[in-house]
């Protein structure tokens, strides 16, 4: 893109996108935005005491993947910004832990990295000490500048029991999206 094409909009056909020149390159400005929608079809188990990221894997499905931000063979438990796609995103994911006696916190995240640097986004929990048969639904959804190769992962954590499987529900699915929002 040059100085000289600045303002200039065009239609990209194989993405039913609109792009406009910024001067220096092009912005998407309009279509069908990039995004990820996985919807966690299968269980895992995750065990007391245990930070685990959710996995995505190929018997889970991936409602949209608009830029090839998810591999369900290849670091299954991440969505990678891909490469122009530089942008603020909004993030969300659903996901319930079922009923489970005992005391302790149970934990859901998002976890934005970029290089050796991580940070919770999306960050919801429960520290009940209830030992009643009690389901927590969690959900949580954040706006975050990302740059290409930045990879945003679902984190959970519960101290309740040695372990408690996840995943499968028909009322609460687990779900982690990232949608772009625009270039910033």
């Amino acid at each position: 893109a040059s100085a000289a094409l600045e303002g200039i909009s065009v239609y990209q056909k194989d993405t039913d996108r609109i792009l406009t020149c910024n001067g220096s390159s092009w912005i998407i400005t309009g279509g069908k935005p990039p995004a990820c929608i996985l919807h966690k079809s299968t269980t895992q188990v995750i065990s007391q005491n245990t930070i685990t990221a959710i996995q995505f894997g190929s018997s889970d499905t991936e409602i949209i993947d608009t830029d090839s931000f998810h591999s369900p063979t290849t670091n299954n438990t991440r969505i990678t910004i891909p490469t122009g796609l530089d942008g603020l995103y909004q993030f969300s994911y659903t996901m319930q832990w079922p009923y489970s006696t005992g005391n302790g916190l149970i934990e859901g995240w998002i976890a934005h990295s970029r290089g050796a640097t991580d940070t919770r986004i999306g960050y919801e929990y429960d520290s009940s000490n209830s030992s009643t048969n009690e389901a927590s639904s969690f959900s949580g959804s954040a706006i975050y500048p990302c740059q290409a190769g930045d990879i945003i992962q679902l984190y959970c954590y519960q101290g309740k029991a040695a372990s408690i499987t996840v995943g499968n529900s028909a009322t609460i699915p687990i779900i982690l999206s990232a949608v772009y929002i625009g270039a910033y």
